[in-house]
């Protein structure tokens, strides 16, 4: 159960990151 939690949480904070780079980048643009 730890190591898939682990994962889990690896993922979900992949996806987080992905996503805030691509916010960062479309006001970039905007800006």
């Amino acid at each position: 159960m730890g190591l898939a939690n682990v994962v889990v949480v690896a993922g979900v904070c992949a996806l987080v990151a992905l996503g805030c780079l691509g916010l960062i980048r479309v006001l970039g643009r905007l800006g």
